[in-house]
């Protein structure tokens, strides 16, 4: 086994098609270099040339506006990717072919004009050096070949090629007919064929070098050239017509199963050959009749066997060199072919694993074939010419044999649900048009679906194209089946004629008559969601490397009034009619990218899209679509002349309209990306949506734009004023749409309902509202006019009293058992979270978003300086959640403080060990010197390591009243403690719900997170 076969079965060859550019840009791009190179050697030439100037000036101006107008199409190949058809390919390879002739003309510099100065036919003395020259090159070939390190099999293949035609042109040589070969033509050609050659000989030393030929063709350059060259000598050597040198009509020197004289093989050691070919092709035969897949493929296959198993037994030797050492290898070569494609079909046609894709397929086949032509050929059969006629309109059957056959191999699989078309019920025709016909059915389970028939067949087979494409955008369609705002595809349906696709039916229409219909009782609410669902469809397109096309009204469909995307570049490039047509552009002109009406090669990408989707968001606060009282022609005509574009409804918000005029910015280069669409669209409908439920809940919104004089900067909290009274704003959440989750408005206000419904109780600080400024959605709240219990035990603790430090802590202790009444766990309480206003100690920032989920120490909050609060089961396992208990360490921890005046472990350097000390050598700051020996006691209950010897909230609170010395401490702390309304303004919330009436009865459940 040689190196090429031995990595065939590791390395699995993906074909990567980039989205919007055609495959055949990488062969376009060689040529295109080609001409560059001809041109530049062409003007050396000229520029020594003696003779015959006139018409050296007249080839290099032709060759130079060739080469100007292809490095142009190089350039700008986006805006001209519709040029790169294969029709074109071809062309331009012929034309290449053409200039390639044109220097090694002036490269004879000859006196007499070259347009007269051969005659029609030469002598064939003209060719003897050429044909020496092809045969020299053959020969430094088989050297490179027996001593190449890798890839032999690749090098051998290149080899039999070049002796095709070194055994052609010594046919040619020998033959006393033939004469009318030795033409002008066929001279320039085989010039032409000859400078092909050694560069295949040069990139022949190069594979023969390389430790993988996989990897050598990986590498992009290489596989251009590689590809050029075989390209180039396939062409030329059919200009050139060997396969009639090969087949001479002199009679057979000898026939069937006669022996021969004077040969370096006998022909008995032929026979095991031609046994061994009739043999396989038996076995061919066996392994398509049980065939399951790829039948076609099959067949095409087993028919060139057949040709080469018909000719071997019925063998017309035409010379004696047929018995040659090299003609025997080249006899076992093709037998060792044959071998291959026994297997190959063996593996093919009953589905195997081996071959996943249907590209594995299609490049396994083109390599067999190839290997099957080149030395079948070699062995001089009259039948290749016929093999090569037909070739390709052959190979366009099996490509769509592969094709199809993955459609089967999904549906048996169970990878794509397959419908009984006969099951469907109560058939409908509900729309027809470019894409063709839909229909509205009912399964056999009763649920509504469509169909969408979308590949018609016809007596002559299916179309390659149209199979190809149809496979190529169901796997498109399979990958962002899955959204919400995608039409859902739900399986594959054939009758007699077509091929059908099973989607989910929009029971209410498509965007245009919806509208229609219902635009007058739309809500803006209803308009900014129809919004985001077609955004968020759009969004899952692009995020997938799927740019629509073709995205209008007509193509948003609604269900159950939520919108989807449909028809994204599927149906409308599988039918006949194509996306140009008359019937197909009607009414839709608004919609389409404005650069593709100036320039018909204008190729469409995702800011296409775009475009179009910022005239459905203007269409949507219209109701009707855009321009619909002008004709289509003079739309295009204000569109393309004068950028002419629909006016802003009124009313319509602004920040709407600003969006949706980005998107159809006539420059492509400024329109947002879809990200960007859809970020600002969610930020628009969840501040719609939260106004509106806020007003639903009784919770205040403020309008941030009347709220006075802030003072402060991000990340911290800003003093403001709100009608002459001081109030606190911070951050609750970014208001970037990305960051949230689907249910974020829900979550939000049930976050808002629990901190409103907490922050009656005097010792909480109190939630007024919310209000939104360009990025966040922002908290009002009470302001603590003495800052945190930190900052205020920095300036205050040498003039405090016990009573004062003992009324402190009871305050904390109050806040913190109306929280755990409530099932609330603060999960990081710590000096800096504890207000001063006037004196009173308030709790804050048990609400944060980022704190409702679980806990854990890797929380963004678990920073250095709040170590010491912390849990120290958190140290012992980071994934521990914290609870009730958790926050009575904390607050053993800031009664603690209360005593100290200052955090603890403050004055310890080496921080980054702190933690593990506090959970397993039970470090924790010493008691100061003059606390009663009771509230040491306690707070040092309170920071026991073992969570279970802790005492509950309840037990602290009558543990600190019991300490008071003043009877009035007791009083208050039963049922009187709602706030006063010291904000008592119409415009700032002041009534509390009921459930603010005190009830600190003790929940024995494990706490809830807000969230």
């Amino acid at each position: 086994m040689d190196d090429n076969s031995a990595n065939s079965g590791h390395e699995e060859v993906v074909s990567i098609e980039t989205e919007g550019e055609p495959n055949n840009l990488p062969c376009f791009l060689s040529l295109i270099e080609e001409v560059s190179d001809i041109y530049d050697e062409t003007v050396e030439i000229c520029q020594t040339a003696k003779h015959n100037e006139e018409s050296c000036e007249l080839i290099l101006n032709r060759i130079e506006k060739a080469d100007m107008a292809l490095s142009n199409l190089k350039t700008y190949r986006k805006e001209n990717l519709k040029y790169f058809t294969e029709e074109n390919y071809n062309n331009l390879h012929k034309l290449v072919t053409v200039i390639g002739k044109m220097p090694q003309l002036l490269k004879l510099d000859l006196e007499k004009p070259f347009t007269n100065f051969l005659p029609h036919v030469l002598k064939k003395e003209k060719f003897l050096p050429l044909i020496k020259e092809v045969t020299k090159i053959y020969d430094e070939r088989s050297e490179i070949h027996q001593t190449a390190q890798h890839n032999k099999k690749t090098c051998c293949l290149i080899l039999k090629k070049v002796e095709i035609a070194d055994t052609a042109l010594n046919n040619l040589i020998h033959s006393k007919e033939n004469l009318e070969y030795f033409s002008k033509e066929n001279y320039i050609s085989l010039c032409y064929l000859i400078t092909i050659i050694d560069k295949l000989r040069k990139l022949l030393v190069k594979i023969s070098q390389f430790e993988s030929y996989q990897k050598f063709i990986q590498i992009k350059k290489n596989n251009e050239i590689f590809r050029g060259l075989n390209n180039d000598f396939d062409s030329t050597v059919q200009l050139l017509n060997f396969s009639s040198l090969i087949s001479s009509n002199e009679s057979p020197v000898c026939t069937g199963t006669e022996s021969a004289s004077k040969i370096e093989v006998p022909f008995a050691s032929f026979l095991p050959l031609i046994e061994e070919v009739n043999k396989l092709y038996n076995d061919m035969n066996e392994i398509i009749n049980t065939a399951q897949y790829n039948k076609i493929t099959c067949g095409a296959l087993l028919e060139k066997v057949q040709v080469a198993n018909t000719a071997v037994k019925n063998l017309r030797i035409r010379n004696l060199e047929f018995f040659s050492k090299k003609n025997f290898n080249n006899f076992r070569n093709l037998v060792n072919v044959i071998y291959e494609i026994r297997h190959f079909l063996a593996d093919i046609s009953q589905g195997s694993r081996k071959y996943v894709q249907a590209e594995e397929i299609k490049e396994k086949y083109s390599a067999l074939i190839d290997e099957f032509e080149t030395a079948f050929r070699l062995l001089q059969f009259y039948l290749i010419i016929y093999l090569a006629v037909r070739d390709n309109d052959e190979n366009k059957r099996i490509r769509a044999d592969i094709d199809e056959e993955w459609i089967k191999k999904k549906i048996e699989d169970e990878d794509i649900r397959y419908f009984e078309y006969n099951e469907f019920k109560e058939i409908e025709k509900i729309g027809e048009g470019g894409f063709g016909v839909v229909n509205k059915a009912e399964t056999k389970n009763k649920k509504q679906v469509a169909l969408k028939f979308l590949i018609e067949k016809s007596s002559s087979g299916i179309d390659e194209n149209a199979i190809k494409k149809f496979v190529k955008e169901l796997k498109l369609l399979r990958a962002v089946s899955y959204h919400d705002n995608i039409n859902a595809f739900l399986g594959i349906s054939k009758d007699d004629f077509s091929y059908i696709m099973v989607l989910e039916y929009a029971n209410e229409g498509d965007l245009r008559d919806y509208l229609k219909e219902k635009f007058g009782s739309l809500q803006w609410e209803n308009k900014i969601r129809m919004a985001l669902d077609i955004t968020c469809g759009l969004d899952c397109l692009h995020s997938e490397k799927i740019i629509h096309r073709d995205l209008h009204s007509k193509n948003i469909l609604v269900n159950n009034g939520r919108l989807v995307i449909a028809d994204f570049g599927l149906s409308k490039r599988l039918t006949e009619v194509t996306s140009n047509s008359v019937a197909n552009t009607k009414g839709l002109i608004p919609y389409i990218e404005p650069q593709c009406l100036k320039n018909i090669y204008y190729v469409k990408d995702e800011k296409s899209d775009i475009y179009s989707l910022g005239v459905l968001l203007w269409e949507i606060t219209s109701g009707h679509p855009p321009f619909h009282n002008i004709e289509d022609r003079d739309v295009f005509i204000h569109i393309v002349n004068k950028n002419a574009r629909e006016n802003p409804i009124k009313d319509t918000p602004l920040e709407y309209s600003q969006l949706y005029q980005k998107c159809w910015n006539d420059d492509p280069k400024e329109r947002p990306v879809i990200n960007q669409v859809f970020d600002e669209i969610s930020n628009q409908f969840n501040e719609e949506l939260i106004r509106r439920r806020t007003k639903e809940e009784d919770i205040h919104f403020y309008e941030y734009r009347e709220i006075k004089k802030i003072d402060g900067g991000l990340g911290v909290v800003n003093k403001a004023e709100y009608n002459k009274k001081q109030v606190a704003l911070k951050c609750l959440a970014e208001k970037k749409g990305r960051n949230h989750k689907k249910n974020f408005v829900e979550v939000f206000l049930k976050q808002l309902r629990n901190l409103f419904t907490v922050s009656c109780h005097d010792n909480i600080n109190s939630f007024f509202g919310i209000s939104i400024d360009d990025t966040n959605y922002v908290m009002v709240s009470e302001y603590a006019n003495n800052g945190n219990l930190r900052d205020y035990l920095k300036e205050k603790f040498y003039s405090l009293q016990w009573e004062s430090k003992i009324r402190m802590a009871l305050d904390i202790v109050r806040g913190l058992k109306y929280l755990h009444s409530r099932n609330i766990i603060h999960k990081h309480l710590h000096s800096n979270n504890i207000l001063v206003n006037d004196g009173k100690l308030l709790i804050t920032d048990f609400w944060l978003p980022q704190q409702s989920s679980e806990a854990t120490l890797d929380s963004t909050e678990n920073r250095i300086e709040i170590i010491g609060y912390i849990d120290p089961e958190n140290f012992k396992n980071s994934k521990y959640i914290r609870n009730k208990k958790s926050d009575i360490y904390s607050l053993g921890v800031l009664l603690w403080e209360i005593t100290s005046g200052h955090p603890p472990f403050h004055d310890i350097v080496e921080r980054n060990t702190l933690g593990y000390h506090i959970a397993h050598n039970n470090s924790r700051e010493k008691p100061i010197e003059g606390t009663p020996e009771d509230y040491r006691k306690l707070y040092q209950k309170c920071w026991d390591g073992d969570p279970e010897k802790r005492p509950d909230v309840n037990q602290v609170y009558e543990e600190i009243l019991n300490q008071s010395a003043e009877d009035k401490l007791k009083k208050i702390g039963e049922g009187k403690l709602l706030k006063s309304n010291f904000l008592n303004d119409s415009n700032i919330q002041t009534e509390y719900p009921d459930s603010c009436a005190e009830n600190e009865e003790e929940n024995d459940s494990e706490g809830l997170y807000i969230s």
